[in-house]
């Protein structure tokens, strides 16, 4: 990601869903003594991050709902999802944009941007997240970090075997 350095001020995260939580399978943190730190291996609730959002996305309703109506995971901030039917109108800005949002609902202050990563066969199998102090979250800074990620996203996803043209469809 040497060509991206206008995210080094960011933490960047790359997951994988595992049941209802996203799993990070690698993490560069923000080299600011105020961004937000992640480590490899943790997990949080899907329905919360910008990542889990984006392979939610990738899901039927149904098994989305089969996931978590009887699993509801506890609200991390005032800003968490708080049932299914509002996760749903989430989910379904994620498919028509191709882009999900963490606006300050696992950690109060920090707003996450996501994208997926698709393999071979344009199934998502992981995503990917870039976190922004909620300040920063502008406008046009929202817009630059998309375009980016996006970028990230198209590579990495040709890596696994992506058609280009297959990985820009559907978030």
């Amino acid at each position: 990601m040497s060509e991206n350095n206008d995210l080094d001020d960011h933490t960047i995260t790359l997951s994988i869903l595992d049941g209802n939580n996203v799993v990070y399978l690698s993490c560069r943190n923000s080299r600011r003594p105020l961004g937000f730190t992640f480590k490899m291996g943790m997990h949080l609730p899907a329905a919360f991050t910008a990542t889990g959002k984006i392979m939610l996305a990738a899901l039927e309703d149904e098994e989305i709902h089969q996931r978590f109506d009887q699993d509801w995971p506890e609200k991390l901030t005032s800003r968490s999802v708080q049932e299914i039917n509002q996760l749903l109108v989430e989910i379904q800005q994620v498919r028509e944009s191709g882009i999900s949002f963490d606006n300050g609902q696992i950690q109060d202050g920090m707003f996450c941007v996501g994208v997926a990563i698709r393999d071979f066969s344009n199934q998502v199998v992981a995503g990917l997240a870039l976190s922004l102090i909620e300040s920063e979250a502008t406008e046009n800074n929202i817009s630059r970090v998309i375009n980016t990620l996006r970028k990230i996203s198209l590579d990495l996803s040709e890596r696994l075997g992506a058609q280009r043209t297959s990985a820009c469809q559907d978030g």
